[in-house]
């Protein structure tokens, strides 16, 4: 029997390593993005009571203050604020005991209070989201084509050049579902090309190693 090509096996075996490289980043991605959301949590969780320590004490507790400002900027980087609204941190940087009247300083507390319920509806709607993709091999495959796609923008990220939930805009924006359809099209097309040409192959490989 004729030796069967390199090629005719290089390929399907290439590309199915590929697909294996793609749910493994999907499953990489899916298990970051739920301890980024845990994390996102408890700094919320003791921004709240940050906020608590600085109200009871007029802005007066300054380690609290300090923490105040640094979970604010923390949270700014994920949740994007409510339309119309400045980011926490800036609403922090108004709270200033002896410059600013107590009156303002309440008002400014209650309204990082407002903003702070909305960035728990957003982080409890992620999470929802997040528990769909677990155990569904299709999200988990969907998610690594497309982490192969934000590669750039994570790098970015990862240099602070911009922020995490630009990267969570993009995601969500019609452009990027188009380039996923056609970054699909094209795997589904190598995929149906290396199952025809892995059917050719096998069997005669199976003949070759018989005596």
């Amino acid at each position: 029997m004729d030796p069967i090509p390199v090629s005719s096996v290089a390929f399907p075996a290439l590309w199915f390593f590929l697909l294996g490289f793609l749910l493994a980043l999907g499953v990489v991605r899916t298990y970051r993005e739920r301890h980024d959301l845990r994390d996102d949590w408890s700094r919320l969780m003791r921004l709240h009571d940050a906020l608590i320590r600085v109200e009871a004490t007029g802005g007066r507790d300054g380690d609290a203050l300090l923490e105040l400002r640094a979970l604010s900027e923390a949270i700014d980087e994920s949740v994007p604020p409510p339309p119309g609204r400045p980011e926490l941190l800036a609403q922090v940087d108004k709270i200033a005991p002896g410059q600013v009247p107590g009156a303002e300083i309440r008002a400014t507390v209650l309204a990082l209070r407002q903003d702070i319920l909305a960035a728990d509806r957003t982080l409890q709607e992620r999470m929802r989201r997040q528990a769909k993709s677990q155990g569904s091999a299709g999200r988990l495959f969907l998610a690594g084509v497309g982490g192969v796609l934000l590669v750039p923008l994570d790098v970015a990220g990862t240099l602070g050049l911009v922020r995490r939930y630009f990267a969570r805009r993009v995601e969500q924006s019609l452009w990027f579902h188009a380039a996923l359809g056609v970054v699909l099209f094209i795997v589904l097309a190598g995929t149906v090309y290396a199952v025809v040409t892995a059917v050719q192959v096998v069997p005669r490989a199976l003949d070759s190693l018989r005596p």
